[in-house]
């Protein structure tokens, strides 16, 4: 049975408006340049996610739809 799953975490991109509680990686590039602390939120001070940007996840769905579905 041919299948794709699609889990994408978190995404982002130019138009990404990141806050503390999500959208991590951009409020923390925000943090970083306006000098701001950075809080940490989570399991003992681990936080793990992987982001992916928006184009990217486009180009995937393409990819995805360019082969063809064998019956």
């Amino acid at each position: 049975m041919p299948t794709v799953s699609l889990r994408s975490g978190c995404l982002t991109g130019p138009a990404h408006a990141g806050a503390e509680l999500h959208g991590f990686l951009s409020y923390l590039m925000i943090c970083a340049v306006k000098n701001r602390p950075y809080r940490i939120f989570g399991d003992k001070g681990k936080q793990v996610r992987d982001n992916i940007h928006s184009v990217d996840l486009v180009d995937a769905f393409v990819d995805i739809l360019a082969v063809p579905v064998r019956e």
